[in-house]
């Protein structure tokens, strides 16, 4: 899905993983990272700002719940939406500028020329 060093796989039905049971699945992501990778660095990195700020963990779980109000069928905006977020907290934990900007490229809608 365009991140380097990250796959990102998909469900084919609301049955996988697939099991004798044929059990429902809640819907989710999976991602797996090669390791000491850039996307793997920037999860890990994020994740642990929020664990350990916890005002900052409520506000972005305040605006993922907007963002997914507001774009229930559009998961670019979504994205768009959350990635300056995640740039602030990976700024404030002094995460590489090139990277940074990587980061934001990959997750950013590109808006039309006008």
């Amino acid at each position: 899905m365009g991140i380097p060093g990250r796959e990102a796989f998909k469900r084919s039905s609301e049955y996988t993983p697939l099991d004798a049971e044929n059990s429902v699945w809640p819907a989710h992501h999976l991602y797996v990272c090669l390791q000491d990778s850039i996307g793997l660095k920037n999860h890990l990195i994020f994740r642990d700002y929020l664990r350990a700020n916890p005002e900052s963990a409520a506000a972005y779980g305040r605006l993922k719940i907007t963002l997914a109000e507001i774009y229930p069928y559009d998961i670019d905006r979504y994205i768009d939406g959350k990635t300056d977020f995640i740039i602030a907290v990976l700024e404030k934990t002094g995460f590489n500028k090139t990277h940074l900007n990587d980061i934001s490229g990959q997750n950013k809608i590109e808006q039309p020329d006008n």
